[in-house]
């Protein structure tokens, strides 16, 4: 079996951020909280955590060889171009998939761990539209999260608290295939944006300008979140300006709405935005 330093040393080839993670052993956390510690295993060992993830080989090779068995933690999103969707059974995650997938079309084949606690991670290429993460179930349902830009995924061959290992699942390994690309209506539902093959609602005829600026300004804001620039949000508003109401806000309204909003740093940029490990 590889080790965790060779295996580090190879996601970092692939172009996946890594770091060092607290390691576990017979359910004790190497961290100053050992048998205490809630999340064992699966915090950082690094001063600055997910902002320390690196592919650099020789910071790399210097961590493990000073914590040998060190859980190897990757940093998902932009930085690696993989989010991944975190399957947890305690948290009736394989109910919500199947229901996500009646709703929203099945997920196609892509590169797939096992984690320690029963659950998986279905590794998909980072798409063009920035994701946010989510680790309260709020995008996808209970037990589904959203691992995208300032999280980290527990990879292969880290050990779990239950004793086991994670694993790739058979045939596929990050050697054995590429990440699949998200499905245009799985993509719709994690940027907050209505499904690409429903029909567009017919528009409102009695709006007032308080509504018409109310509704904009919460689409504005769900899109910011998620990172998009004050561009592309100005074209996602006169767009919905334009088919929505029967009586549109005037053009330089909606140019306010889009700078006023985009004032805000992105979900994931924010200085209170907790990180979230599997």
């Amino acid at each position: 079996m590889s080790t965790n330093k060779s295996r580090a040393r190879k996601y970092a080839r692939h172009g996946w951020a890594v770091l060092p993670m607290h390691n576990v052993v017979k359910g004790r956390c190497s961290c100053c909280d050992g048998v205490n510690c809630k999340n064992a295993g699966k915090h950082p060992q690094t001063r600055h955590g997910v902002k320390d993830a690196t592919t650099d080989q020789k910071t790399i090779k210097q961590w493990w060889s000073i914590t040998p068995n060190a859980n190897v933690g990757i940093a998902t999103g932009q930085e690696s171009g993989v989010l991944v969707l975190d399957i947890d059974p305690r948290n009736g995650g394989f109910d919500t998939l199947k229901k996500l997938e009646s709703e929203l079309g099945p997920l196609p084949e892509t590169v797939t761990s096992k984690t320690g606690g029963g659950g998986k991670h279905l590794v998909f290429a980072y798409p063009e539209t920035r994701v946010r993460k989510d680790s309260a179930g709020k995008l996808l349902g209970p037990g589904v999260d959203v691992m995208s830009d300032g999280a980290i995924v527990i990879a292969p061959p880290s050990h779990h608290q239950s004793g086991r290992r994670y694993i790739w699942a058979a045939g596929k390994s990050f050697e054995d295939m590429k990440p699949a690309r998200l499905p245009e209506r799985w993509l719709a539902k994690l940027t907050d944006q209505s499904s690409p093959n429903s029909s567009m609602a017919a528009p409102d005829s009695a709006v007032s300008e308080g509504g018409r600026n109310s509704a904009l300004t919460s689409l504005a804001g769900s899109m910011r979140r998620a990172g998009f620039s004050e561009g592309a949000i100005a074209a996602a508003l006169r767009k919905e300006n334009g088919t929505r109401f029967s009586n549109p806000l005037g053009k330089d309204e909606v140019k306010k709405i889009a700078a006023s909003v985009s004032k805000y740093p992105p979900e994931a940029e924010r200085p209170d935005d907790a990180e979230k490990f599997a």
